[in-house]
């Protein structure tokens, strides 16, 4: 009796193992969260990527944002995601690595852009002001090199 009992808790483990193993995932997207979380001007670029392309992407990244008026680092960006999709193939999501809360108005979003077949490392920098209860992003990094964007705790797993 005992070892009937063993054999079926056995079983029972590896069919429940290999059915967690089998499901597929959702497409992964960032989603807002509450405040101090992911900001909604990231969540809506992200969203304009995945329907509308990289066009629509800056567009909602960049609205209201300083980084509208630096034409070298729009063309910058342009470039690696251009570089990006020819290597990776399409868009289909995005995972955040990691948000940094520096102060109730500024912090840094890091985020893993997902290609078919490969990935982007992302940084955004923002910030939330007085007088302006919306995110806006500053900076833009972006890179197929974790090494280039993630800090070196990030890169540890710390």
């Amino acid at each position: 009796m005992k070892k009937l009992l063993i054999v079926l808790v056995l079983f029972t483990s590896i069919a429940a193992l290999g059915v967690a193993q089998n499901a597929a995932p959702a497409p992964a997207m960032p989603t807002p969260t509450t405040p101090g979380g992911l900001p909604d001007t990231v969540v809506n670029g992200f969203k304009s990527f995945l329907s509308s392309g990289y066009g629509a992407a800056m567009s909602a990244w960049t609205q209201n944002s300083p980084l509208g008026l630096q034409g070298s680092t729009i063309a910058a960006l342009n470039n690696v995601f251009l570089q990006a999709s020819n290597v990776g193939g399409n868009f289909v999501g995005a995972e955040v690595v990691r948000i940094v809360n520096f102060s109730p108005s500024s912090m840094e979003v890091y985020i893993m852009a997902k290609y078919q077949k490969s990935v982007l490392y992302m940084s955004f920098n923002c910030y939330k002001s007085a007088s302006n209860p919306t995110w806006i992003i500053n900076i833009i990094n972006a890179d197929p090199d974790p090494s280039k964007i993630l800090p070196t705790n990030i890169m540890g797993g710390l």
